[in-house]
C-alpha cells in the first residue's frame, strides 16, 4: 500500500508539473524580464505568440522551441548579445527581431517555415545561421546588419524581399527564387555586394538594384512593375530573357556601366529612362524593343543611339549626347509623326547649345518620379543618396 502511495503521489506531482509547463506554452505572452523568459525555457511548442520587448536578458536562449502558432517577436533589448532558437522549424505568423543594438548572432539552424521574416535594425549583426534554409516564406527583410553573406533562403517564391543597409554583406544569393509575388529591392549594401538570382523569372510588383557590383537574373521573364537599376558600379549587365515590363524600366547613374543588353525585351508600358551612365558609349542594348507606352529619355556621352525595332513611342522621345549621334538622322527615323508621337528633342555636341551637365541629368528626377507608388523603404531614407531617395519614393 505504501509503495502505491508513493506511485500514485509522484504520477500526481508529474502530472501537475507538465500541466504548469503547458500553462506556460499557449495564450500570447508578453516577455519583459529574466523570469517570464525562463518560464517559456520548457516549451517544445507554443500555441499563441511571444512577444519579447526590452527583457534585459544579454542571451535568448529557447534552444527547446519547436514551434509558435503566432508571433515570435524579440525586440529593443540594448544588452542581447545572442539568439538561440536552434530546434525552431516553423512560425505560423511572424518572426521579427529588431533594435537589438548589441546584438551579434542568430541560430535558426532548423527554421524552414515562417508567415514574415524580418531582421532589422540590429547593426552589429554578424551572424544569421539558416542552416538548411527557409523553404516557405511570404516576405523576407534582412535591414540594417553587419552580416557578410546570405545563405539559407530556400524558398522559391516569396510576396516581397527587401535587402538593404547591411554594410558588410558583398554575396547575395537567393539560388531556388523563381517569382516574387510584390516587390523586390536590393539597395545601398556592401560597395562590392553581388546579387545572384539564376531562377528568377517574374516579380509582379516593382523591383530596385542600387549599389551593386555584380548582378545576374538570366531567367527572369516578366516584371509587372517597374524595373530600377541605379546607382551601381556594374561594369555590364544582361536581362537577355526579359520580354516585357508592364511599368517604367530606368537605368540611372551606373558610373562604370560599359554595357548592357535586354535582348528580348518587346514592351514597356511606362517610361524608359536611361540617363547619366558615364561610361556608357553605345546606346545599342534594346535591339527587339518596339513598343514604349511612355515617354523615352536617354541622356549621356554616348556616340551610337539604336533601337532597331522600335515602331511606336506614345509620349516624348529626348535624346541627348556630349558626343555627335547625327540628330538629323536620328529624327529621320524616331522623330515625331515617325515614331514618336509626342515631342521629339534631340541635342549634341554639333548643334549650337552644348550639352551641359544639367542636360545629361536633368531628365532623371522627373522621369524617376515617375515610377512612384510608395514602399517601406522610405524608413532608410537617411541613408540613400538624392537619386535613391526619389527612386525608392516610388516603389
Amino acid at each position: 500500500m505504501q509503495v502505491h502511495a508513493l506511485f500514485y503521489l509522484a504520477l500526481a506531482a508529474l502530472t501537475a508539473t507538465a500541466a504548469g509547463a503547458d500553462d506556460n506554452c499557449s495564450g500570447n505572452v508578453q516577455v519583459e524580464s529574466q523570469e517570464d523568459l525562463n518560464k517559456l525555457g520548457g516549451c517544445k511548442k507554443f500555441s499563441g505568440s511571444i512577444d519579447i520587448n526590452g527583457a534585459g536578458a544579454s542571451t535568448i536562449n529557447l534552444s527547446n522551441l519547436q514551434s509558435v502558432g503566432g508571433d515570435l517577436t524579440i525586440q529593443n533589448i540594448d544588452v542581447l548579445q545572442k539568439v538561440e532558437l536552434a530546434s525552431l522549424a516553423s512560425v505560423t505568423g511572424k518572426l521579427t527581431v529588431q533594435n537589438n543594438t548589441q546584438l551579434g548572432s542568430i541560430n535558426c539552424q532548423n527554421l524552414t517555415k515562417v508567415d514574415s521574416f524580418s531582421v532589422t535594425g540590429n547593426p552589429n549583426l554578424q551572424s544569421l545561421n539558416l542552416g538548411e534554409g527557409l523553404t516557405e516564406a511570404k516576405s523576407f527583410q534582412l535591414v540594417d546588419s553587419a552580416i557578410k553573406e546570405l545563405k539559407g533562403t530556400n524558398f522559391d517564391k516569396v510576396d516581397s524581399v527587401e535587402i538593404y543597409g547591411n554594410r558588410n554583406l558583398k554575396n547575395i544569393s537567393m539560388s531556388e527564387l523563381t517569382g516574387v509575388m510584390g516587390y523586390f529591392s536590393v539597395v545601398n549594401n556592401n560597395d562590392e555586394a553581388s546579387l545572384d538570382l539564376p531562377k528568377l523569372t517574374e516579380v509582379q510588383e516593382n523591383c530596385t538594384f542600387a549599389n551593386l557590383v555584380e548582378f545576374s537574373a538570366p531567367e527572369l521573364k516578366k516584371i509587372h512593375g517597374n524595373i530600377n537599376i541605379i546607382d551601381n558600379k556594374l561594369e555590364k549587365f544582361s536581362l537577355e530573357k526579359l520580354m516585357d515590363v508592364k511599368s517604367s524600366l530606368s537605368v540611372i547613374n551606373n558610373e562604370n556601366l560599359k554595357e548592357f543588353s535586354f535582348d528580348a525585351l518587346a514592351a514597356v508600358g511606362g517610361n524608359l529612362v536611361v540617363v547619366n551612365n558615364t561610361n556608357l558609349e553605345s546606346m545599342n542594348g534594346f535591339p527587339s524593343l518596339e513598343n514604349v507606352d511612355g515617354t523615352i529619355d536617354i541622356r549621356g556621352h554616348f556616340d551610337e543611339v539604336a533601337f532597331d525595332s522600335l515602331s511606336k513611342v506614345k509620349g516624348g522621345f529626348t535624346v541627348m549626347s556630349t558626343e555627335a549621334i547625327d540628330c538629323s538622322k536620328l529624327g529621320d527615323t524616331y522623330g515625331t509623326g515617325k515614331v514618336t508621337d509626342g515631342k521629339w528633342t534631340c541635342k549634341d555636341k554639333s548643334n549650337d547649345d552644348e550639352v551641359s551637365s544639367s542636360d545629361l541629368t536633368g531628365g532623371s528626377k522627373a522621369d524617376s518620379a515617375a515610377v512612384s507608388t510608395g514602399s517601406s523603404l522610405l524608413s532608410f531614407v537617411s541613408t540613400l543618396s538624392v537619386t535613391i531617395l526619389v527612386i525608392h519614393h516610388a516603389l
